[in-house]
């Protein structure tokens, strides 16, 4: 009986190896090009299909993964083993196989050009581009990295499906990579803008230009503002003062290195889970909060501010606006309801919050998704009041986790803060005892 049990186990699982390979092709991996250096790196493109849907449904695109990988490097299963730049061709280990692949031009066609890293420290490294034919953007802009010594900052809705010659521009003209790169990318009506000496920002056609200078200003506004607070509180916590508003600047352990934040394509929910580390700051977000999958990488070492700054500026170009709401509170709300801010934070709740002095430790509110009943009761017990919803407010699910020590004021005004959001409130009851959630005159609960 046992072996006819384990037999039957085998061939299940048997039968699932051969349903997963069959709704799993193997991937297509193209040499797309070689970026020539002091360290060869080769540009390879791994193509996907996607499993067949049910009859009747549509087809849906390859997935497409980029790697820029030197010799000895790996991502996953697939690691470079030899680099032949004169010859135009890459050696591959994948699942134990060594694959030879080639440039589907002539290895002589070259883009010789330098890159134009910044006045850094840093040594300037003079770039070759080998092949970079029919380059998509994402290609484009990875390259892009390596040639200006930028992190670039953009938007998830640019135009994927372009391709980009950059073998045909700048040879014998003595442009420098980036501005090869950017000419291709101007002739697709992409913009290149470059941001102090680490950051560029890529837009596409009909991007307002004037607001996204307005969002870049305030991105630098409220990530210097938070490195502020936080370097003032780290001081005077170490000197046993209060805190003050001078500052010093960061030291080199607290420099992020180079490739330290790699997004390709991540959700909306993980970027804010590590901006929420990098800020230190409670996040009180709206829900839901729409966003495209987020792409961003630190090609250069960056500071703790400069980080801040670059996750705030790609979260505003891809729809999320994030504000202060004091100094250990962050709002978190689609862009267009970015104008409502104001009003939300001049809303007072039923406490004195200033009253409210004892500390709450971190995560001691720790709701990642759930119902009013829960806030109610996180409300509550910090309140020590009985908090009722009113049977008329509709349901919805909320969540809030404190990331930091708070105040039991400061908690509760997180919790005011979040209901607001929805169109909520906490109101006092004659006894006093006992608050409600309410919906706010004119709004409905989202």
């Amino acid at each position: 009986m046992k072996s006819r049990i384990l037999l039957g186990c085998v061939l299940w699982v048997w039968a699932q190896s051969q349903a997963l390979a069959t709704e799993a092709p193997a991937p297509t991996i193209e040499l797309k090009g070689i970026v020539s250096s002091s360290n060869p790196r080769a540009l390879l493109e791994i193509r996907t299909r996607r499993a067949p849907g049910p009859a009747g449904a549509a087809t849906l695109p390859d997935e497409k993964h980029n790697l820029l990988l030197a010799k000895g490097q790996r991502d996953g299963e697939l690691e470079v083993v030899g680099i032949d730049e004169s010859a135009g061709k890459v050696t591959i280990r994948y699942l134990g196989q060594t694959l030879e692949l080639g440039l589907g031009s002539t290895p002589s066609q070259r883009t010789a050009v330098t890159s134009s890293a910044p006045a850094t420290p840093e040594k300037v490294e003079g770039v070759s581009l080998i092949g970079m034919q029919r380059v998509d953007l994402g290609q484009a802009l990875l390259l892009y990295q390596i040639a200006a010594h930028r992190s670039v900052i953009r938007p998830a809705s640019l135009a994927g499906d372009l391709e980009l010659d950059l073998q045909s521009k700048g040879t014998g003209a003595g442009m420098e990579a980036a501005q090869v790169i950017e000419q291709a990318l101007a002739e697709k009506r992409i913009n290149v803008q470059l941001d102090g000496d680490k950051f560029a920002i890529v837009s596409g056609r009909g991007a307002d230009a004037e607001k996204i200078t307005r969002e870049l200003g305030k991105a630098h506004e409220l990530a210097a503002a938070i490195e502020n607070t936080r370097q003032a509180y780290t001081k005077a916590h170490a000197a046993g003062q209060p805190s003050g508003s001078l500052s010093e600047p960061p030291s080199q352990e607290e420099m992020l290195p180079a490739g330290v934040i790699i997004f390709t394509r991540i959700d909306l929910n993980e970027v804010l889970h590590i901006y929420g580390e990098l800020t230190d700051r409670t996040m009180i977000r709206a829900f839901p909060l729409p966003a495209p999958p987020i792409s961003f990488q630190n090609y250069t070492p960056l500071t703790r501010e400069e980080s801040i700054y670059a996750l705030t500026a790609v979260l505003a170009l891809n729809g999320v606006s994030v504000a202060a709401a004091d100094e250990h509170l962050l709002l978190v709300v689609p862009s267009v309801q970015e104008g409502k801010i104001a009003a939300l934070l001049s809303q007072k709740g039923p406490l004195d919050y200033s009253s409210l002095t004892n500390t709450v430790p971190s995560r001691s509110v720790n709701i990642p998704f759930g119902g009013l009943d829960m806030i109610a009761t996180a409300y509550g017990q910090l309140a020590e009041r009985k908090v009722e919803v009113r049977p008329s407010v509709p349901p919805i699910e909320l969540g809030l986790t404190t990331q930091t020590a708070l105040t039991t004021g400061e908690a509760l005004r997180a919790l005011d803060l979040l209901l607001g959001l929805h169109g909520l409130k906490v109101t006092s009851q004659e006894d006093s005892a006992t608050l409600r959630i309410v919906a706010q005159p004119g709004k409905n609960a989202d």
